[in-house]
């Protein structure tokens, strides 16, 4: 808790010291540096609500869960909007550090003194620099860590499906917990058993999501509204979807970002950002790093299959949907809510020597450091 803690008041003093420091191309005061890219939108929502307009960018991409917890704490307390949005993430930080090491004392990963590594490593890791701005992740990853958290203490299914459900209303990417909520009820069934309780349970899972729908429905006549304005973001534009298939397949919009032939290079999507402590680089270490923690953990047997086919589905969904006209730009974020990830690297530095594992986490947070700082001094991180 000191560490995480620690932690939400590093972007606190460095939005005070990083112009001193560090060049900015737009530097405001606490509110603008904090509410940037998708925080904008998240504090729009929660000042005057939702607006859609198939022709352009519009809010309705974003789910509401998060701006409707922050209104709550908004008309409860009187708080400015930026304050409430970061009060609720910064409290789900804090809940996320909790259940992530209780968590990881149990089950298959349970070793004396894996929880401190897990919690700190997960506190000090970069791509959680979202996690204490105006962002939606540690509300999402609090919920998914709930729901994992009542299936391994074998809670009923309804509440396990229920508290999935919730985080598909914060992000829509919640659906890929589906699959360990299916693995889970499989578990001492018969195949009719499991066949109802499926059928049953599955729409209870994305409630969350078919709430949402139904609002857009009756709101602005088109149930899809979140997806189809998706079309107005993007870095490169789209091509057929057998040339957007063969690039996602070859992984292209990674190593395409030093390719100078490629569509993905940066000097074409990203021209600011080509440096140590740019967007792009962050972005596809984090999304490989991983990939690669996600395949050990499972190769080792450190990791269940629910816990895999979570890691699965949280960086194959956005890679593939939004991975090529993106240019990749967010993955890091997208990828530091898979938390499996944490619990294999946690687990690595537990085994390692001490003075090793403690550098790495040293280094660790010097890069959450740098890249806040790039954060709130307006450079490209999204």
């Amino acid at each position: 808790m000191a560490a995480v803690l620690l932690s939400c008041v590093l972007p606190i003093l460095i939005i005070l010291v990083a112009p001193t420091f560090w060049p900015t191309p737009a530097y405001r005061p606490f509110e603008g540096s904090v509410v940037r890219a998708d925080a904008i939108h998240y504090s729009t929502i929660l000042r005057d609500g939702y607006t859609y307009n198939v022709a352009s960018r519009s809010n309705v991409a974003f789910p509401p869960g998060y701006p409707l917890l922050a209104r709550f704490v908004r008309w409860a307390t009187g708080l400015q909007p930026t304050v409430a949005l970061l009060i609720v993430s910064w409290t789900c930080l804090l809940g996320c550090c909790v259940l992530l090491a209780e968590y990881s004392r149990r089950g298959l990963f349970a070793l004396d003194g894996n929880a401190w590594y897990v919690t700190v490593a997960f506190a000090l890791f970069p791509a959680t620099l979202f996690f204490r701005m105006p962002y939606s992740e540690p509300l999402f990853l609090f919920l998914l860590l709930g729901a994992f958290t009542l299936m391994q203490r074998g809670a009923s299914p309804l509440l396990v499906a229920l508290s999935i459900g919730s985080a598909t209303a914060v992000r829509h990417v919640g659906v890929a917990a589906l699959p360990a909520f299916l693995i889970y009820l499989s578990a001492g069934r018969s195949w009719r058993s499991f066949f109802v309780q499926a059928v049953a349970l599955a729409p209870v899972a994305c409630w969350g999501l078919l709430a949402y729908m139904a609002y857009l429905w009756e709101r602005f006549d088109d149930p899809m509204a979140f997806a189809q304005t998706q079309q107005h973001w993007y870095f490169v534009k789209l091509v057929g979807l057998g040339d957007r298939a063969a690039a996602l397949v070859a992984l292209e919009p990674i190593w395409g970002y030093f390719d100078s032939s490629s569509v993905f290079f940066w000097e074409r999507t990203s021209p600011s950002s080509g440096s140590l402590f740019g967007a792009p680089l962050l972005d596809r270490a984090t999304w490989l790093f991983g990939i690669a923690m996600g395949a050990y953990g499972w190769a080792k047997r450190w990791l269940t299959a629910g816990e895999v086919s979570l890691v699965i589905g949280l960086l194959l969904i956005p890679y593939l949907t939004r991975g090529y006209e993106m240019a990749f730009f967010s993955q890091a974020r997208f990828t530091s809510v898979a938390f499996p990830i944490y619990l294999v690297y946690g687990r690595i530095l537990a085994t390692l020597p001490r003075p090793v594992s403690i550098t790495v986490l040293v280094a660790s947070g010097f890069l959450l450091a740098a890249y806040t700082a790039r954060f709130v001094t307006g450079h490209l991180l999204i």
